[in-house]
């Protein structure tokens, strides 16, 4: 029932071990509550991507053009020059973790099959604790692409969760990342193909949409980083979503739809 508090440490009731369903079904599950959360809360999911990822992307894209503007002749300057390009692409994470976590809050605190008011959201979210974990991940995730990809893959799976950790069980930082650790590996191969599909899916997609804006209206760098941050603000939510849907899951939260698309309320 999705209009009932959740309550850190209370056992939730379930008919059933979701776990013993096959891993394809419970990923076509998670999509299915994934899709159907994003096609009847769009009004609210957009704007709130949008306020978060639009100023970020632009950022982004100025930071770019100037790095793509250097020439590099020695192999220091090449080191440099990887780490900061290496940066930047793990700042695209960087809002998601926010997003995740006020989506995982709205959920659980959903009413009649609708996102709490926005007055409450401002008076209920944890931003500076959200804010901070956010950008930690997105530390931790760079540091473990800067060790050859596999613990920068690793650390985007494992501590994908922490945002809902946040809201749903009123974690500190640290906390957080350590419950996140344990809630991802209580079903590792489940969090890790509809996370990482996610991200390459909306990836992909996104870089088509900007290609494409790019084509159109030529290479300027702020409509660069507007036409990116626009495709984020589409498909960024995806991965949010995705990421409070699987800890709703291995919480043992009631999923927000059910299995024939309608609400729970």
């Amino acid at each position: 029932m999705i209009g009932r508090r959740y309550l850190p440490g209370v056992p939730q009731s379930s008919d059933s071990d979701p776990r013993r369903d096959s891993l394809l079904r419970r990923i076509g599950d998670v999509y299915f509550q994934v899709f159907h959360t994003y096609r009847a809360w769009w009004m609210y999911i957009l704007p709130l991507a949008a306020v978060v990822l639009i100023p970020l992307e632009v950022i982004n894209s100025v930071a770019e053009h100037g790095i793509d503007s250097l020439e590099t002749t020695r192999w220091l300057e090449a080191v440099l020059l990887a780490s900061v390009t290496g940066a930047i692409s793990s700042s695209s994470l960087l809002g998601q973790v926010f997003i995740a976590g006020a989506i995982g809050l709205s959920l659980t605190h959903a009413r009649n099959g609708k996102p709490p008011r926005i007055a409450w959201m401002v008076r209920n979210i944890r931003f500076l604790r959200l804010i901070t974990v956010d950008v930690l991940y997105v530390i931790v995730v760079l540091i473990g692409l800067l060790l050859l990809i596999v613990p920068g893959v690793a650390a985007l799976i494992f501590f994908a969760l922490v945002g809902p950790a946040v809201e749903l069980e009123n974690r500190g930082a640290r906390k957080a990342f350590s419950r996140s650790f344990q809630l991802v590996r209580s079903d590792f191969w489940l969090v890790f193909w509809v996370l990482l599909l996610a991200e390459i899916v909306g990836f992909l997609l996104g870089e088509s949409v900007a290609s494409l804006t790019r084509y159109i209206l030529g290479e300027a760098t702020v409509v660069d980083g507007i036409a990116k941050g626009a495709s984020d603000v589409i498909l960024d939510p995806l991965f949010a979503i995705a990421a409070a849907i699987l800890a709703m899951r291995l919480l043992g939260l009631p999923a927000p739809f059910t299995s024939r698309g309608h609400r729970n309320t």
